[in-house]
């Protein structure tokens, strides 16, 4: 397991980038922006940054697995 401060800069160091490589952040499965249009959006920026100006990293969704009942 490893701690979330570095999952963390791992994900903005690749958003900074430009490129987001989810094979490398485990356990990241989605990626939420928020972009302001004429009116604030909330998009899945999973794939990287929108093209446009103004979204900003917002959010992400991680897989948590649950510990199996003995």
């Amino acid at each position: 397991m490893q701690p979330r401060d570095d999952l963390l800069n791992r994900l903005l160091a690749q958003w900074r980038e430009g490129t987001v490589r989810l094979e490398t952040l485990a356990p990241v499965e989605r990626l939420y922006c928020e972009c302001a249009q004429p009116e604030s959006i909330i998009r899945d920026c999973t794939a990287g940054a929108p093209a446009e100006s103004g979204c900003v990293l917002r959010w992400l969704a991680v897989r948590v697995t649950m510990p199996e009942a003995n």
